[in-house]
């Protein structure tokens, strides 16, 4: 048999997606040739821009030049900009470039209100950064993570339409964190639309999948994004599509979503990676798994919170825990408040703010949901235990005892 010729793989786009989806391809295939073809030169994650604002984080710290970061591999990076998918080509401004196999990862668009910045890129955060350098009265449109983030390293107000900010957890956590929020001046309207005067206004109201590449090609979409199936695969045999430009459904319901989340458009991508390169993996669901740190609070969640489960119209049990990080003796023990949410006795949410730890409990949590975890299961769940570390018994154990005991008295 002759030798074949190497599998051709292109890669739209150079974000989280785009980034894990051109690695995991050349992993899984080192025969392959895989094209990375973007309008930027250079990566950066999006998750630390909050950061760099506030100047905690240094932009050559952030930036990683593309040819310099596949230097070695299998993978070429190409400058330009995609125009169509067609049958074994892409159209680009200077030129085709061929494949048998291609991923879009085109990412998503910030929805803007009126003249608002928004946060998307690294140059829109060198111009908020700029701009609130300049301004006394700096406004954010939007109580969601994002905008708690912008707020707790720039100050100013938080507007935030619904009745209270991170509208997506339970009112119990979220006041936690506008009440740290108030102690640095931060101030916050809750149920309005009506932006205040200001000198800079910046818009944290979620984003768009980009479906411009897409739609010019023949793709489905949907409102949600690039339809694929649980291999990722678009309507067009042979091209796949990761990131903040698919459809998403949610792990728990089968509903359509969307997370627009870093550690998830990660691991779409190495799916759509490994399949396009001739593995096997599939996309079973999203949870929205998030965490952020606001001034010296940590705060998660991941599945459904309360309300959410209650809307679906069955019978919800809910634990609940306050207690310490580590044992009540060690004088750096930390606040914990941790949320299970259980429909018939099987694990679909969890919510967790305290002063550490909170990451490892939600993806302890999201974990537990993807294998449909009961009360009982995380009852008897083994744990560790050091006095410097961690408290006993594990708090995760503490909340699912407290949901037994209200499943029994409810």
């Amino acid at each position: 048999m002759g030798r074949r010729e190497p599998m051709k793989i292109a890669v739209v786009g150079c974000g989280d997606a785009g980034l894990s989806a051109a690695f995991a391809a050349a992993k899984q295939d080192p025969n392959s040739e895989v094209i990375i073809i973007s309008d930027e030169t250079s990566y950066y994650p999006r998750c630390p821009l909050p950061y760099f604002i506030g100047g905690s984080v240094k932009e050559k710290e952030l930036v990683y030049d593309l040819r310099r970061m596949f230097k070695g591999t299998n993978i070429k990076a190409v400058n330009d900009t995609v125009l169509r998918v067609t049958d074994g080509f892409l159209e680009c401004k200077d030129g085709k470039i061929t494949f048998d196999k291609a991923i879009i990862a085109t990412g998503g668009i910030a929805r803007r209100i009126g003249d608002s910045i928004t946060l998307r890129t690294l140059e829109d955060a060198k111009r908020i950064k700029k701009a609130a350098e300049e301004s006394d009265n700096i406004v954010f449109l939007g109580g969601g993570m994002l905008g708690c983030e912008l707020a707790d390293v720039l100050g100013g107000t938080l507007l935030e339409k619904q009745s209270h900010i991170l509208p997506n957890f339970d009112k119990k956590f979220a006041d936690a964190i506008a009440s740290k929020l108030n102690k640095k001046g931060v101030r916050i309207i809750t149920n309005s639309e009506r932006t205040p005067k200001a000198d800079l206004v910046v818009s944290c109201v979620g984003v768009d999948p980009d479906l411009e590449l897409a739609v010019k090609s023949g793709i489905k979409t949907s409102r949600f994004g690039i339809n694929v199936n649980d291999r990722l695969e678009t309507s067009i045999k042979n091209v796949y599509a990761a990131g903040d430009c698919i459809e998403e459904k949610c792990l728990i319901t089968g509903v359509p979503m969307h997370s627009y989340l870093g550690p998830q458009a990660e691991r779409e991508g190495v799916i759509a990676g490994v399949n396009a390169a001739g593995g096997n993996m599939y996309y079973k669901g999203s949870l929205g798994a998030v965490v952020a740190k606001i001034d010296d609070i940590e705060i998660g969640r991941t599945g459904l919170c309360g309300e959410e489960a209650a809307e679906r119209g069955v019978s919800i049990v809910e634990g609940m825990v306050r207690t310490k990080t580590k044992p009540a003796y060690d004088t750096t023990a930390k606040d914990l408040m941790i949320k299970m949410v259980f429909i018939q006795e099987r694990l679909v949410g969890c919510q967790a703010l305290g002063g550490e730890m909170i990451d490892g409990i939600i993806n302890l949590a999201s974990y537990a949901i993807q294998h449909n975890a009961t009360i009982d299961d995380l009852i008897n769940m083994t744990y560790c235990f050091s006095p410097p570390i961690c408290s006993a018994p594990n708090p995760i154990i503490l909340c699912a005892e407290n949901a037994k005991r209200r499943s029994k008295n409810g």
